[in-house]
């Protein structure tokens, strides 16, 4: 859920301050928030394929020790090196500092494969051509059987389209969920499920005003998940 001590932390993120910029806005959210909205994700990968997981701007290894703890090898990339020391000072040493796009293509041209990829909080962080090229690169690294998961900021949701999405300066632009399905298919991917993440819904007593304000969209999750897979 989102409380207000969680609003209270994007409210404050809007110029670039040294150290923002290649940031997303999960590093203000309470690890244990995070850690609680992630566990969920980790369904996604107990059908997977050969290979291990990728976790595509792995921040601060939240969900690289949610697979840890499940027995699921993984390896990690992000472009922040604070990020990257953070994961390698939990023990998480297959963490690279890389920008994304060119580690998958650096794995594409090895030849190399994943059971499943995570692209939690970042395809917003990316222009529409970086993005697709993104999608493509992990389709061609994914193994047959292997999930990507894409996890962003649900447009649908009135709040996260007029104010929430516009604090991280980071952000380049949305993406929709017919956009992210089209992309998918695209790539060659088969569509395994889409929606608006329940654990990411709005709660309390602040939610009056804010429906009152952007009407039901409010409601939706916060979070937009689609999930594609490599066909076998």
């Amino acid at each position: 859920m989102v409380d207000g001590a969680f609003e209270s932390r994007f409210q404050g993120v809007t110029r670039a301050d040294d150290g923002l910029m290649g940031r997303v806005l999960y590093r203000f959210a309470e690890r244990n928030w995070v850690a609680h909205v992630q566990s969920d994700y980790l369904r996604h990968f107990r059908s997977r394929g050969e290979g291990k997981v990728l976790d595509l701007g792995s921040g601060r290894g939240i969900f690289l020790g949610i697979l840890r703890d499940a027995g699921i090898p993984a390896v990690g990339v992000d472009s922040h090196p604070d990020s990257v020391r953070e994961c390698h000072d939990h023990g998480f040493a297959e963490v690279e500092q890389a920008d994304v796009v060119e580690f998958l293509a650096a794995k594409a041209a090895a030849g190399d494969h994943f059971g499943g990829i995570l692209c939690s909080q970042l395809i917003e962080h990316l222009d529409g051509g970086r993005a697709v090229r993104l999608v493509e690169l992990c389709a061609r690294l994914l193994s047959p059987g292997a999930p990507l998961v894409i996890v962003t900021p649900n447009i649908t949701n009135l709040f996260v389209w007029s104010e929430l999405f516009w604090c991280d300066p980071t952000h380049v632009r949305p993406y929709a969920r017919p956009l992210l399905e089209a992309m998918l298919a695209a790539a060659g991917l088969s569509l395994r499920s889409s929606y608006a993440d329940p654990r990411t819904r709005l709660s309390g007593l602040k939610l009056i005003p804010r429906v009152l304000r952007y009407g039901p969209g409010a409601l939706s999750g916060v979070d937009l998940v689609v999930v594609g897979e490599k066909p076998r």
